[in-house]
């Protein structure tokens, strides 16, 4: 008597193979980052608006952060740099203050190109599908209307820790 397969050796091979090679591509996403199983995330774009003193010694400026993403973002620092680093008449800042309570680190210069998320505990969040809203004070030279600066915004995705930088450019008015 003939014994009877339900299914031939080669294909149940084919079927082990696809499973497989599933299973990896699935680990290689969520690995990578494209597949995040559901975590939300942060997207933060930032707008800005300045104004230069007649004199250069100081501007203001108007930042909006919006988060266009699903979860909420916790700022880790503002960062403002002139936009043009050589020549005569450049924009110089000496020193930055943001009127807004919480946040610590409110700078000049560029951000850290990996920003650090070890023990953080922002109290400044911008929830997700949100703007806020923030002033941010300058004290320097060559700040005179016309003066291009560069905006950064270090931020975390606060449900994954993944981290990220949004920037502008802004010109003094």
């Amino acid at each position: 008597m003939r014994r009877l397969r339900a299914v031939s050796d080669m294909i149940a091979a084919l079927i082990l193979i696809a499973i497989v090679a599933f299973a990896g591509i699935m680990l290689f996403l969520m690995v990578s980052g494209f597949f995040t199983g559901g975590v939300a995330r942060a997207s933060l774009t930032v707008s800005a608006t300045g104004m230069g003193s007649p004199d250069g010694s100081s501007a203001t400026l108007n930042m909006v952060l919006q988060n266009t993403g699903d979860g909420p973002a916790g700022l880790l620092g503002i960062y403002v740099e002139p936009a043009i680093q050589q020549g005569a008449g450049v924009a110089s800042v000496s020193a930055v203050s943001c009127a807004i309570s919480g946040l610590q680190t409110c700078i000049s210069g560029a951000p850290p190109s990996i920003p650090s998320t070890t023990s953080v505990a922002s109290p400044v969040t911008v929830a997700a599908k949100s703007t806020q809203t923030i002033l941010v004070k300058l004290s320097g030279s060559g700040l005179y209307p016309g003066a291009q600066l560069r905006v950064y915004v270090a931020y975390y995705n606060i449900n994954s820790k993944q981290t990220g930088v949004a920037s502008a450019l802004v010109t003094l008015q």
